[in-house]
């Protein structure tokens, strides 16, 4: 399009047409350096940055906020003169994010994950637009004249214009993407230029850009101009290879090399100078082999150490400066070629063709990422010598000097990828032959992958260089092997780190769609975005051509499914047959909705071909058997999951499960990509709480008014929408400190296995034995571990001390020698130390048989022996005091007596533990269920308590043993009716038989219009279906009396029916197109008036069925595929936003199996007992069994209950009267929710104020009965203790619970200890560790010794909740900090250790679970305690996804009895 000079016509508005992608922009291509010498080419590939004719724009600007588009144009402040802070003007960092650089307020950071932050209207934007205005004055450096410059922006939110000079240069959309223009002729070579930026916030394209991510606008990627020559210009270029293969004898040679590679380089050439000279043009390779990254001047942040709330390494990477080391001079290129580019017309690019052969070239992969620098060149004749760099290697010089124009480089790495030992074709996945496994250089991968955002804590979008170093060495340190780009292409240097690491990229285009109406899919499939998608994909893909380290294309994430993305993928296919492409909604193979009318079933559509924009199946929180199946439906396609295992605050438990998978042999579910690798946290200022916990402010005092940093989520910021804390599920802090799922991982993805003989094998010699070590190398492409890995053993006491070690030489493959031993002679000795902790451990040495005193005195039991005073409180069974007794001194209390409350309860220092503070993940799956039932808090007791004691005979130990029930606290009666009203829903959703996989309600809404209409077709025969309208018309004449008998003997293909006229609710105008040509119009249009009687009855089992597509039994033909839903999309009538999370818990509980429908009663139970209806609260809205007597001519309004009945009944809210209803309410009137129909006239004022009274009352008392019922149908936990204090002073105590079966599961089950917080500080403990471990993710936490702080046993989750527990303990010992020179000798202070017969789990904090209740943990207080709680056994913590119940069913805690003891002991 035409360059318009001055300012864009406010009536064009370019920001709100999809049609206009860009003005005057720049065709997409590689980022140039232009530099004028081969050899500095050389030494700065992958630095552009580098070259003398490239010039930074990066830096302060002057910066105005406006309030639309359309008032930052009338200003024309491109002209204007006077940018100074009286014209409201001021600096602002390029790049950056303006809405975190200028005052809280002014225009707040929005964080979504599904939602749209603006109405989605599209193209329509709001007319209040945040508009940034930036303007700087740039002089260009001197030798410049005669070139051509180009103007570029590296990444620009949402949509800009740009003005030289008050020249109007062009504009842009995809906020992702460079963004070039050519400036020669507006900027002036000597003196100053003006260049002004207008940045709109909201853009059509905003609407292609719905990541779940931060919303924020600005310049946040570099600016700088570049000169290019105006004779021999290169303005593109690329390289392929076409490298065979070895045969693969897994030889050191076949494995790390190929026999020969064919490169071709593409090459445009552009010259603007009419000289009509002939150019030039060489390209020239040089061997590098691996690159080392560059390194971080004073960085500890890139350390793997443990993660606790002691770590150091606060504050953001950004500080730390990026080194690079300078390449030496280029030694002699293995392979070069020239070809003569004839001269061509002035501003025409020509494409030439060079071509060369490598012997024997080194491959790439991530294990040894082997490089590569190509240069190409363009010289002309004239008088230079520096054109010797790179000439033919058939040649040594030349008789005519060449003077080089431009050179520019690119980093080569060879590889090859198959599946199914077949090139990458781009067909679609629809192979005939071959095993389906995805293969790279020969050998089968497995997928180690983070998705990553680009997130800074500090600059947003601005992610400086350092810290995507850091990122880069973190994840190769923890053993990842790849990347995806979620959901927009990345800063190009980061691909570069990624080549020299070693990463696989998934570079995926900037387009998401999650939030649109009416479905996600809508854009994809509509001809007015086709261009915009297009654009997107192209430009990305031109950018990121020459990066060896990307395997595959994506086409963007969570938009449906349609002719878009097919154009899409055709377009990438014809430019790039060597790389995957990957789309996840087209894995599950649904094409397009067909438009010949047929009545092919939606189990056959889901089963049909291969569609061609994806080549892996790649889907997002499958469940392991979910993999398995969908993989058995394609049998030739590789699986890789795009996101699982969602990593929001603890979380990531069943992990292990996945990588079992993985690693099956041949297998072709190949791995995933974590969600996601950082919290995406900001920093704020909040009040601290004077506990010191967070993160992101340890170390840090309070500033003066009391604040501190934290790091802020959605909703921090007072955004008008958010989705709150769901941009804090990363693997990693903020600061890229590694959470502890992040050694789960690691050690998952570890390239060997190591495991020994159960059984030491005896050999000759008294204590002698040889136990067999077996190690298996799990490297993908490298031969042998001795080239990687050094391997030793150790061997560890029953106390934890090391015994004996060795370390081991390994010289061959495991797989080809004889597994190394470990010799084991005696039994070893593990010092006084150890000796040490053995008996306070076991509670072994000698036994003291002195008798111990007992006496009851003011209601208390004291029990004294061993210097250990055990005090319980007769009443109610409660031990109350546990001390240490030293002669005269006074008493040192062992556990916190003080009378200190929490709500109103006193807390006991020794008391039964059977719920958490909730993660992530339970709020997601758990939390509404335990509040339904009343367990999510302490429980309420003790009641009915009971104690009695005696004297042991033999040793006179004393026996305490007491009795008590305890009871739920506040239950939701209305949450248990919901729940069970899911179980009934539960039980009638096999009549709905459809598949709803991922987001295929959505994606494919026009799919399923056709497959329901074309049902109903098929159906329309059949009297019950034809007869659904009349029926229903009849009992509404009739008074609705008939609608609850038809309603209830609906046949089976009913569903089918009202799926159609949901979505012709949803979509009545494309409903009733596609309804017309299958003869159904008549029956639509006549039903239009009696959807809401059939709808009331319905929607909520249909809504659940859509929650939960597998509560159908598997369709015949899904061969079985199970769903896995979307659960957050779905709203449901009539209910709150906590009552639908509940819904969707409960339904997920159902679809995953961990609780039964009610005629099958086996499985776990998730609900609770069903109680008499609370008609306070509208149960009958939405989730009402029949529906409700409304006239056919009446507006639909929501329905609600009369308060008359011990059950909810529907009322009608909105009938008009009739000739058969006793209703007197005046025409067009409605009644209010809570009110009921009368057969008298409408009461007068003081007659309705005193029956509404009357009726609060009645509500009052009812509440109160059904409370009541609730709580008698859940039932008491009933508890027994017996304390047995001996004469050593030791004191075990044996707990017997039962807890009914009626309850939910349960958190945990323990006791919870109150220890006082001084001298106790640190803590001693031999089981698994050092790090956070769950039932459901230890696998990275051997057992062993270890110490740590009370504090630093925290995790400091940006959203605090349970953390820090340590599985498998045998003991464990709380002591004073370790004595130092400073702080003298703290060893009078006495430890109390304590032990178990049984392994079990322990956690420590100042805290108790209910102060956890807070955003953030900077917030948190400190107690003058540390709640100790010893769980006999822990809920695991669940992370296929956070939104479901998640806990793997081995991993959850059922009702029942519980026995288990332990002993404290004094040291």
């Amino acid at each position: 399009m035409s360059r318009r000079k001055g300012s864009p016509a406010t009536d064009i508005r370019d920001w709100e047409n999809p049609l206009v992608t860009g003005r005057n922009r720049l065709p997409p291509r590689p980022i140039l350096g232009s530099f004028p010498l081969q050899g500095l080419a050389y030494g700065h590939v992958g630095a552009p940055e580098a070259s003398p004719y490239t010039q930074s724009l990066d830096g302060d600007w002057n910066f105005k906020l406006f309030g639309s588009p359309e008032e930052a144009l009338t200003t024309q402040f491109w002209r204007q003169s006077d940018h100074s802070p009286a014209e409201q003007w001021r600096p602002l960092a390029v790049p950056g994010c303006w809405q975190l650089q200028l005052e809280p307020g002014a225009d707040p950071p929005i964080y979504t994950n599904i939602q749209y932050p603006i109405p989605v209207t599209p193209p329509r934007v709001p007319e209040r637009n945040p508009t940034g205005c930036y303007v700087r004055t740039v002089e260009v450096a001197q030798g410049w004249a005669g070139r051509r410059i180009v103007l570029h922006f590296g990444g620009v939110d949402s949509a800009f214009y740009v003005w030289v000079n008050g020249q109007l240069q062009g504009f842009s959309k995809d906020s992702r993407l460079p963004a070039e223009f050519d400036v020669t002729e507006a900027l002036n070579t000597t003196g100053a230029n003006t260049v002004a930026v207008m940045v709109v916030r909201w853009s059509d394209g905003a609407f292609l850009e719905d990541q779940d991510h931060w919303h924020l606008s600005g310049i946040y990627r570099s600016v700088h101009l570049v000169a290019l020559p105006s004779n021999g210009a290169i303005t593109d270029y690329s390289w392929q290879a076409d490298v065979q293969l070895h045969p693969q004898d897994r030889s050191a040679e076949s494995v790390t090399a190929a026999a020969a590679a064919t490169v071709t380089v593409l090459c445009d050439v552009q010259s603007t100078d009419n000289s009509g000279a002939d150019v030039e043009v060489a390209a020239s390779l040089f061997e590098d082999g691996v690159v080392p990254l560059p390194t971080l001047a004073g960085s500890s942040g890139t350390s793997d150490s443990t993660s606790g709330g002691g770590s150091s390494g606060g504050g953001s990477s950004s500080a730390a400066p990026v080194m690079e080391a300078p390449r030496p001079p280029p030694p002699s290129p293995v392979a070069s070629t020239t070809i003569t580019a004839a001269a061509a017309a002035s501003g025409v690019a020509q494409r030439v063709t060079l071509q060369f052969v490598v012997s024997l070239p080194q491959l790439w992969s991530p294990e040894r990422p082997y490089l590569y620098t190509l240069v190409l060149s363009t010289s002309s004749s004239g008088s230079s010598s520096s054109a010797q760099l790179g000439r033919s290697n058939s040649s040594s010089g030349s008789s005519s000097e060449l003077q080089v124009l431009q050179s520019e480089s690119c980093r080569v790495g060879f590889r090859v990828m198959t599946i199914g030992g077949a090139a990458i074709s781009g067909n679609g996945g629809s192979r005939d032959g071959g095993d389906g496994v995805l293969r790279v250089n020969g050998a089968r991968i497995v997928v180690n992958g983070a998705n990553r955002h680009e997130h800074d804590d500090v600059g947003g979008y601005a992610v400086t260089r350092a810290t995507m170093v850091q990122d880069v060495l973190l994840m190769k340190r923890f053993n990842f092997n790849a990347v995806r780009t979620s959901h927009y292409p990345n800063d190009p240097w980061f691909y570069d780190l990624c080549s020299r690491a070693g990463l696989y990229v998934i570079d995926e285009t900037n387009i998401e769609t999650h939030g649109m109406q009416p479905y996600p899919g809508y854009l994809s499939d509509h001809p007015d975005w086709k261009g915009a998608y297009l654009d997107r994909v192209q430009r990305m893909v031109q950018r990121d051509k020459n990066h060896p380290c990307v395997i595959a294309w994506s086409l963007g994430n969570e938009s449906g499914y349609g002719t878009n993305h097919d154009a899409m993928a055709e377009w990438v296919r014809s430019v790039d047959t060597s790389r995957l492409l990957m789309y996840e909604p087209a894995c599950y193979g649904i094409p397009k909705a067909r438009n010949d009318g047929t009545t092919a079933s939606v189990g056959s559509i889901i089963a049909a071909a291969p569609v061609p924009a994806t080549d892996v199946l790649c889907p997002m929180y499958l469940r392991v058997n979910e993999c398995r199946d969908l993989a058995a439906t394609r049998p030739h396609a590789p699986l890789i999951l795009c996101e699982y295992s969602h990593a929001m605050g603890n979380s990531c438990g069943g992990l292990d499960k996945y990588w079992e998978l993985f690693w099956e042999p041949g297998g072709r579910c190949q791995g995933g990509f974590v969600w996601d690798w950082v919290d995406q946290g900001i920093r704020k200022k909040v009040n601290a709480g004077g506990g010191g916990y967070g993160k992101c402010s340890h170390g840090l005092t309070p500033d003066s008014n009391g604040m501190v940093e934290t790091w802020a989520y959605g909703g921090d910021f007072n955004e008008p929408v958010t989705d709150y804390d769901f941009c804090i599920n990363g693997a990693t802090w903020p600061d890229r400190t590694p959470h502890p799922a992040l050694y789960e991982f690691k050690h998952l993805a570890k390239p060997f296995t190591a495991s020994t003989a159960a059984v030491p094998i005896p050999l000759s010699g008294a204590g002698t034995h040889r136990i067999p070590l077996k190690l298996v190398n799990r490297y993908q492409h490298t031969p042998s571990l001795a080239a990687t890995l050094t391997f030793g053993w150790e061997l560890l006491s029953s106390t934890g001390h090391v015994v004996g070690s060795e370390q081991l030489s390994l010289s061959l493959a495991p797989a080809n020698t004889p597994p190394p031993t470990a010799p084991l002679t005696g039994t070893g000795s593990s010092g006084s130390n150890a000796s040490a902790a053995a008996t306070a451990g076991n509670g072994s040495g000698s036994e003291v048989t002195k008798p111990v005193l007992m006496r009851e005195e003011g209601g208390q039991l004291v029990a004294e022996a061993g210097g250990v005073r055990a005090v319980w409180n007769t009443a109610t069974a409660q031990l109350v005091t546990l001390q240490h007794v030293t002669g005269s001194s006074a008493p040192q209390d062992l556990l916190y007596s003080e009378a200190e409350h929490c709500d109103t309860s006193p807390l006991a220092p020794l008391s039964l533990q059977l719920h958490r503070a909730p993660t992530s993940n339970d709020r997601g799956g758990y939390l509404a269920l335990w509040a339904a039932a009343g367990t999510s808090g302490p429980l309420d007791g003790p009641y009915d308590s009971t104690l009695s004691w005696s004297q042991r005979e033999g040793d006179g130990a004393a026996v305490v043993k007491t009795a008590y029930t305890l009871r739920p606290h506040g239950g939701n009666v209305r949450l248990c009716e919901l729940a069970v009203k899911v179980g009934e829903l539960a039980s009638r959703a096999p009549t709905v038989r459809q598949q709803f996989h991922g987001e295929r309600v959505h994606n494919q809404a026009n799919g399923y219009v056709r497959a329901a209409a074309a049902a109903v077709t098929a159906m329309a025969p059949s009297p019950a279906a034809a007869t659904v309208p009349a029926r229903a018309a009849a009992a509404a004449a009739a008074g609705g009396g008939g609608s609850a008998s038809a309603a209830s003997s609906s046949s089976s293909g009913e569903p089918l029916l009202l799926l159609l006229l949901l979505l012709l609710l949803l979509h009545a105008r494309r409903a009733l197109l596609l309804a017309r040509p299958l003869s159904l119009a008549p029956v639509v249009v006549g039903a239009l008036h009696q959807v809401r009687l059939l709808i009331l009855e319905y929607v909520q089992h249909l809504a659940v069925a859509q929650l939960l597509g597998v509560l159908a039994q598997p369709h015949p033909e899904t061969d079985g595929v199970v769903s896995s839903v979307a659960l957050a999309s779905m709203e449901m009538a009539g209910l709150t936003s906590e009552e639908t999370t509940f819904v969707r818990a409960v339904a997920a509980a159902y679809r995953l199996g961990h609780a039964p429908l009610p005629a099958a009663q086996q499985g776990v139970r998730l609900w609770v007992p069903s109680v008499p209806s609370c008609t306070t609260h509208p149960i009958g809205e939405g989730m009402s069994a029949a529906p409700e007597d409304t006239s056919p001519a009446t507006e639909a309004h929501e329905p609600t209950t009369t308060s008359s009945s011990s059950s909810a009944q529907p009322i009608s809210s909105s009938a008009q009267p009739s000739s058969s209803s006793s209703s007197t309410q005046p025409s067009g009137s409605s009644a209010q929710p809570g009110s009921t129909t009368t057969s008298s006239a409408q009461p007068s004022s003081s007659g309705s104020n005193a029956q509404q009274q009357q009726q609060q009352q009645q509500q009052q008392q009812l509440e109160a009965q059904n409370a009541d019922a609730l709580l008698h149908a859940l039932g008491e936990v009933s508890c027994e203790a017996l304390y047995v204090l001996d004469g050593s002073g030791a004191l075990s105590v044996e707990y017997s619970v039962s807890v009914p079966p009626t309850w939910p599961v349960l958190a945990r089950v323990g006791v919870r200890l109150l220890l006082p917080a001084e001298p106790l500080t640190h803590v001693q403990w031999l089981g698994r560790g050092p790090h956070e471990n769950y039932p459901d993710r230890l696998a990275s936490a051997p057992v062993g010794l270890y110490e740590s702080s009370v504090r630093d046993l925290f995790v400091p989750y940006i959203r605090p909740g349970e953390c820090g527990a340590r599985c498998y303990t045998s003991w464990v010992t709380f002591k004073p900090a370790p004595a130092s020179a400073a702080d003298g000798d703290s060893s009078s202070a006495p430890s109390l250790s304590i032990a178990v017969a049984e392994p079990f789990a322990f956690s420590a904090h100042r805290l108790l679970p209910e102060d956890l209740d807070v955003k953030h943990p900077e917030e948190l207080p400190a107690r003058p305690f540390t709640a100790v709680n010893l769980d006999h056994s822990i809920m695991g913590i669940g992370g296929d996804d956070s939104w479901s119940a998640s806990v793997h069913a081995e991993h959850l805690i059922l009702p029942g009895h519980f026995r288990f003891a332990f002993k404290l002991r004094v040291i």
